[in-house]
């Protein structure tokens, strides 16, 4: 974080700017309301959990709604009840930082927590005798999680743009917590990109692709040799898509996953390929500065998603072995959309924190990239700044999708081992 130049240690947050008497009659007021707000959703979650007949996917996401609601509420209202017996009003700039981002990540989790109750109550009421069928245990525990994570996710999005700035003044937060638009108004440096993700300072519009710096003769030889590889990998992958399309014996979880991986086979190859056969045959390496970004973007969600399927691939052959008899009933379709679904979903939240960090940089030179596509480290070498935290997060990123799903592969493997060799 070396790159954010922060100055200030600490800003002042000016709440309510009244009369002390008014401060302790708000101070009474509001620590009334937050002790109800504790107790309400205190009191639904003990119910709930001491109720059976309450253990229904409604209110099991209603559970979740009040912890969102506890968690809202301990972000910011001690810190303000504080503030009113405390003149100073001080809260440090990595307090800030983390009551910004929690007030961010609940928000976006309560939304997407009353969006699945509503989805809930659809089914319950249009499909009502599907509604045990589709609403399972084990769909609510991953459309909650879901909503967890891509409630942080964009949390995060939002806290990397901010991070970077530079805050020298002046202290004053004018509100009653660090909310994210009053906090950049104390930024000195331009916060356009936070506010609408649109101005990254580019200077240059265009790329050159080293690529292969080869004789012409040989540039041709490599053009035939990778378009063979390319179309041998579409008419591969197409086959596959075709076989289990037609095919209803192979409408089963494992032709499904693989139907997907092989998507993600023709689009990787897709957003990489056809540009560099171009640049072999034409000999013109230049490439638009915003399709370069584009091609990032996408070459990143899709090599994450692979990630992603090939542990879903392995989860269901592991079910499918030590669980024979549960497979159908664990591995139903509901289950299947939704963990696919959540591949992809996931991918592109996580291709899209690296792009937006990527896009507050200033790039000023040089115009080469020594690849033959718009690799991402290949790209931060253009910036004119710091690159520090963008690297930082794709160690973050990597670690997760690289070793995070390869424990989980050789974990799988290992329990199918097991469970063969006690048969």
């Amino acid at each position: 974080m070396g790159g954010n130049q922060t100055s200030i240690t600490e800003f002042l947050l000016l709440g309510f700017p009244v009369g002390p008497r008014i401060q302790m009659l708000l101070f009474g007021l509001f620590s009334l309301f937050y002790i109800f707000t504790l107790l309400g959703n205190g009191a639904i979650l003990g119910l709930i959990s001491l109720d059976s007949r309450l253990h229904t996917p409604m209110y099991f996401f209603l559970s979740h709604l009040a912890v969102v609601d506890i968690a809202y509420a301990c972000n910011t209202v001690p810190q303000m009840l504080v503030n009113f017996l405390h003149p100073a009003k001080p809260i440090s700039f990595a307090g800030c930082m983390t009551q910004m981002f929690l007030f961010l990540s609940f928000a976006h989790t309560e939304c997407l927590l009353l969006v699945l109750m509503s989805y809930d109550r659809y089914v319950a009421i249009c499909h009502p005798l599907q509604y045990s069928t589709i609403m399972t245990w084990k769909v609510c525990i991953t459309l909650a999680l879901t909503s967890w994570t891509l409630g942080v996710l964009l949390a995060v999005v939002h806290l990397m743009l901010l991070l970077p700035l530079s805050f020298c003044g002046p202290q004053k937060v004018n509100h009653f917590f660090c909310e994210i638009t009053a906090v950049l108004k104390l930024a000195c440096v331009d916060t356009h990109i936070n506010e609408n993700m649109e101005s990254n300072r580019t200077w240059i519009t265009e790329v050159i692709l080293l690529g292969f710096q080869v004789d012409p003769a040989l540039e041709l030889f490599l053009f035939g040799f990778f378009l063979l590889f390319y179309s041998f990998t579409l008419i591969g992958n197409g086959i596959i898509l075709g076989l289990i399309c037609l095919d209803s014996r192979l409408h089963t979880p494992m032709y499904v996953f693989l139907s997907h991986l092989a998507i993600v086979d023709i689009s990787y190859a897709s957003s990489t390929v056809p540009k560099m056969l171009a640049n072999l045959a034409m000999h013109k390496k230049v490439i638009s500065f915003a399709t370069c970004i584009l091609q990032t973007f996408l070459y990143l969600a899709f090599a994450i998603t692979e990630c992603l399927i090939l542990v879903v691939m392995c989860c269901d052959r592991y079910v499918a072995i030590c669980h024979p008899l549960q497979y159908t009933l664990i591995m139903n379709w509901r289950v299947c959309t939704v963990l696919a679904s959540t591949c992809w979903i996931f991918s592109f939240l996580l291709a899209l924190v690296h792009i937006t960090l990527i896009l507050r940089l200033p790039f000023c030179g040089p115009q080469k990239i020594d690849h033959f596509f718009c690799q991402i480290m290949s790209v931060f070498k253009l910036a004119c700044a710091d690159t520090g935290l963008n690297q930082v997060v794709l160690f973050a990123g990597s670690v997760f999708v690289l070793v995070g799903p390869l424990c989980l592969v050789l974990v799988s493997y290992l329990r199918i081992l097991v469970a063969i060799l006690r048969i």
